[in-house]
């Protein structure tokens, strides 16, 4: 019954804690389960160390008796985790997590050691993925998010990146970037200033910035293009605070003026 199995089959069976059996193995535990005469027995070699790590069915939970919290951070977290994670990253990065997460819980199910083996844009069904691996991806993504999934959850979306995005969705945490701290802007610009008048005025000639200050200056003003051969003299008399000041705010010609 099981000679059609392949490697990606007996790996993700032997991750749900169920270990292969010898043919006469198998035929001992069915003879001594006829025998015994009670109902419902299953003649099944359980791997309890695997399950400890894994989303224990309720059949099973009175042989490995464990949380479901303790369930989720065996599979390498715990919701509370993910979504303090997730508060503290942008909308992109977000939805990077989260697709690193599906993509790399497929891949385990698919038998590949490595999460890039599974293309996002490609279909789950084009992948390898069964009924018996959607309703696994389920399972471990929901213990993962703290999310309730429906039993479709994976075929209703046509691949890893849609169903991150399905999570992000349904996660929605609060991770709307705040807004600029006023008093920080402020102290960088006036960083910014103070870094600028610093800067020797032959530099910023031999730089070939002069030229470039003096546009942003004149940007919303009637000024257009390089300075003429009037406004050069006034600049080469300027010294470099009167010529930051005209840069950042437009008050350096007028004080050049005055001093004329």
């Amino acid at each position: 019954m099981t000679s059609a199995l392949d490697r990606t089959d007996r790996s993700r069976i032997a991750d749900g804690g169920v270990l292969p059996l010898a043919s006469h193995d198998g035929l001992a535990l069915l003879d001594a389960a006829v025998a015994d005469g009670r109902p419902a027995l299953a003649p099944i070699h359980l791997d309890t160390r695997a399950l400890a790590g894994t989303d224990v069915p309720d059949l099973l939970r009175g042989l490995v008796p464990v949380t479901r919290r303790a369930a989720a951070k065996g599979q390498g977290g715990d919701p509370d985790s993910l979504r303090t994670r997730l508060a503290g990253l942008t909308s992109v990065r977000q939805e990077e997590e989260l697709r690193d997460l599906v993509l790399t819980h497929a891949a385990r199910l698919l038998g590949h050691s490595d999460a890039r083996a599974v293309d996002p844009d490609r279909g789950f069904l084009e992948s390898g993925f069964d009924s018996l691996a959607a309703m696994q991806l389920r399972n471990r993504l929901g213990e993962l998010t703290g999310l309730r999934l429906p039993a479709t959850a994976v075929f209703d979306h046509p691949n890893p990146r849609a169903l991150a995005r399905h999570l992000l969705e349904r996660l929605a945490p609060a991770t709307a970037e705040p807004a600029a701290d006023t008093e920080t802007a402020d102290t960088t610009e006036q960083e910014f200033h103070r870094i600028l008048r610093s800067v020797p005025y032959t530099r910023l000639r031999a730089a070939g910035l002069v030229d470039t200050l003096l546009r942003l200056a004149a940007d919303g003003t009637e000024a257009d293009g390089a300075p003429d051969a009037d406004e050069r003299e006034d600049i080469d008399a300027m010294d470099t605070e009167m010529l930051i000041s005209l840069a950042l705010d437009g008050s350096g010609r007028d004080d050049a003026n005055q001093e004329v």
